[in-house]
């Protein structure tokens, strides 16, 4: 099982199959002690997968 953040993109796509593909590892699993510093992790994530994007050929689709 795998859970994916898709950037800019709001459909509805539960139970249907996707195809991912693994470009680039932000870091390592981590387990947070409450929802607020895991919401601020995500951010981050984001962040970072946005600088990835901005300098690199990858186009993500």
């Amino acid at each position: 099982l795998l859970e994916v953040f898709i950037l800019d993109f709001d459909e509805a796509i539960y139970g249907r199959r996707v195809v991912v593909e693994f470009l680039y590892k932000l870091r390592e699993e981590e387990r947070y002690p409450d929802l607020a510093t895991l919401t601020r992790q995500i951010e981050v994530d984001v962040e970072q997968a946005r600088e990835f994007f901005s300098r690199t050929d990858a186009v993500p689709h």
